[in-house]
């Protein structure tokens, strides 16, 4: 059986979702997952892969009823001179691989000393 190569489902026998990645064609079950992997080679991080022990965990495996109404806001929870701290809301994150992108990508942006981003209840910490 052939598993996706960014979340390890299985791939169909439709052979439509491929991509290169490090020189190698990869197999995808669906196109959020190849773009997912693409976004992740053309940002300079596919050491993600290489480092990982077995592909990500999808949404199955989070608790839905973990979400914090309270701290979806997007609101700055804290401010004191240069510095700011707020908490927003991350639609969309289907797996692990999400949130280290989001974090690595938010990390190289000029300003940011800190990112979190808590998968149960899709909420970014950002300093």
């Amino acid at each position: 059986m052939v598993t996706c190569f960014h979340c390890g489902e299985p791939v169909g026998s439709d052979d439509r979702w491929q991509a290169e990645i490090d020189g190698a064609s990869v197999h995808f079950c669906c196109a959020g997952c190849r773009a997912v992997a693409q976004t992740i080679r053309a940002a300079g991080l596919t050491s993600f892969y290489a480092r990982r022990d077995e592909p990500v965990a999808t949404t199955a495996t989070a608790d839905p009823g973990a979400f914090d109404d309270e701290a979806a806001d997007g609101a700055v929870v804290s401010a004191g001179g240069t510095l700011c701290e707020a908490a927003l809301l991350v639609d969309g994150l289907r797996c692990g691989a999400c949130v280290w992108l989001v974090e690595s990508w938010l990390a190289r942006q000029p300003g940011v000393l800190d990112v979190r981003v808590n998968f149960a209840t899709r909420r970014a910490r950002v300093r």
